[in-house]
Parts: structure tokens; C-alpha cells; sequence
């Protein structure tokens, strides 16, 4: 999610990136604090055009599959999109207490 949110870098090297610097740094859990970053804006452009140029002659990846409804196969448990329904009632009895009311009949 982070590299299609990003849209410069593949899933391998956030992936990569995200175990070099955080899981295996001295300081885990978080990063290397003095870490400086002296590069020359021109070669920084320059490095990002090649990647992003390389990324663009790439496939796209495979659509998405959108929810269906058959059984098991949900995005929110036992939800049918299809349907907007729920697969099964969490509580069956839930209305008894309510079914027989009638509303708009004054009694005497």
C-alpha cells in the first residue's frame, strides 16, 4: 500500500527499505537518527527520473478483484455486498421484544 502510494517505488524495495533501516538498525524500534542526507539536488532529480522512467515502461499490476457475494469470500466479516446484507444474524431473537408492538392504535 505505501509503494502504491507513493507511485515511485516498488513493493520489493519499500519492503527492503523499511527492514534496513527499522527492524535491522541498533536503535529498533525506531531509525538511526544521525543519519545525514548530503546529496546534490541535480543528482537527486536525476536518480528519481530513471525510476520513475523504469516503472513507466513496466507492466501495470493486475486490477483488483471487487467483493463478491459468495460465501466467504468478504471484505467485512460475513457481509454481502451484493446482497447488503449479513450472511448470518449475529442475534436471531433480537426483534421478539419488538415484533408484536403496534404503533398508531390509541387504547381506551
Amino acid at each position: 500500500m505505501i509503494a502504491e502510494h507513493m507511485g515511485t517505488r516498488t513493493k520489493e524495495y519499500v519492503e527492503k527499505h523499511y527492514n534496513s533501516v527499522y527492524t535491522d538498525s541498533r536503535d529498533w524500534p525506531l531509525p538511526q537518527m544521525n543519519v545525514e542526507f548530503n546529496i546534490d539536488p541535480v543528482q537527486f532529480q536525476a536518480r528519481k527520473r530513471r525510476r520513475m522512467s523504469t516503472m513507466t515502461t513496466s507492466l501495470p499490476p493486475p486490477p483488483k478483484v471487487s467483493p463478491t457475494s459468495a460465501p466467504g469470500v468478504h471484505e467485512i466479516g460475513t457481509f454481502l455486498p451484493g446482497m447488503l446484507e449479513f450472511e448470518h444474524e449475529l442475534d436471531n431473537e433480537a426483534e421478539d421484544l419488538v415484533k408484536d408492538l403496534e404503533f398508531g392504535i390509541c387504547h381506551a
